[in-house]
């Protein structure tokens, strides 16, 4: 079935066109519509690994003195499906204008399907004062 440039359209060729895109639009897979993944080759049918992103702004403050300071966090509900492969952390401070802004970061082991916790140190010399934590979880 080609179709030749410059010849009259054909409408058998346009009905057997038609039928081919038809075929074809229902063998793909529709992205998110199925949990299942079937492998064909052994006709085996494996649970798909659906992505989760979960991500919150907390409203309560923490207080960081100079030093090592560490605080959990739980994720919202009954938290994640699995251990988060990141969880990605940023701070806010609490309204002072004269305040030094600390990184944060996790401890490899302190991540789990229920939260996680931050870790900040302060250096010597500096003020205690108020921060927030932002965060997004990942997993796949």
């Amino acid at each position: 079935m080609a179709f030749n440039d410059g010849e009259p359209l054909d409408a058998a060729k346009l009905g057997a066109l038609e039928l081919q895109i038809n075929n074809l639009a229902a063998n793909i897979p529709k992205i998110g519509a199925s949990t299942t993944n079937v492998n064909v080759t052994n006709n085996t049918v494996q649970q798909a690994n659906i992505p989760q992103i979960i991500g919150a702004a907390s409203g309560e403050a923490w207080q960081v003195a100079p030093g090592h300071n560490t605080k959990d966090f739980t994720f919202p509900g009954d938290g994640l499906n699995s251990t988060p492969k990141a969880v990605i952390i940023t701070t806010r401070h609490g309204g002072s204008s004269n305040v030094w802004t600390p990184s944060v970061g996790t401890k490899t082991g302190s991540i789990t399907a229920k939260g996680f916790t931050a870790h900040v140190y302060m250096p010597p010399g500096t003020t205690k004062h108020n921060i927030y934590i932002s965060y997004m979880a990942i997993c796949y």
